[in-house]
């Protein structure tokens, strides 16, 4: 019994000690990233297995990749929660998932969506993984697809109002035509205001 007077106390102090720390919601950032996109490494894990694929070392290297260029807009909806819109641009030899082939030569593809952040730490912390999923569109050769993007990433302060944030995402198909593709993304990001 003398042990639980401790523990409410401890509880306490806890409680006040949280209730002090400031509640940061993040200002908007915007965000330049250069990226890759995997469409072999998807390919290989949904014609085999993704543990097949890490065992025989089927991961494309980073030379296999097409590159990309990405323009994020990040804002802050609560200590947790994070909204982006964001667009990737590249040049790529699209491989049409209901053809089963190529679209026969490099074309300029744009991927763009708006996704939502789930941060596991506040912007408090120097370093702050987050899960990430959304909607969004991408055109080729003046056609349209629709795509889900979800992932993961890793938000690192390096500065007062400074950011390096790098992605790693899923990118699903919804429409027939468009494939399933992986994005991965590394970008450095400066506030456009003042910290909430």
């Amino acid at each position: 019994m003398r042990k639980l007077p401790l523990v409410i106390m401890f509880g306490v102090a806890v409680f006040a000690a949280k209730a002090q720390e400031p509640v940061i919601i993040k200002s908007p950032v915007l965000t330049f990233s250069f990226g890759a996109m995997d469409f072999k490494t998807a390919q290989a894990i949904r014609s085999s297995s993704l543990s097949s694929v890490l065992r025989n070392d089927q991961w494309s290297k980073l030379s296999k990749m097409d590159p990309a260029l990405g323009i994020n807009f990040i804002n802050g909806i609560s200590q947790y929660l994070d909204y982006s819109v964001n667009a990737y641009f590249a040049t790529v030899n699209y491989p049409y998932r209901d053809k089963g082939t190529s679209a026969g030569g490099d074309a300029f593809l744009i991927e763009t969506d708006a996704s939502v952040h789930l941060k596991l730490l506040t912007d408090a912390h120097i370093v702050v993984p987050y899960l990430s999923a959304g909607a969004g569109f991408s055109t080729y050769k003046k056609k349209w697809d629709a795509i889900v993007p979800v992932g993961a990433g890793i938000q690192v302060k390096i500065g007062e109002g400074a950011w390096i944030n790098s992605n790693f995402q899923y990118r699903l198909p919804i429409t027939q035509r468009a494939n399933y593709h992986f994005l991965y993304s590394l970008g450095f990001g400066a506030n456009l205001g003042k910290k909430k």
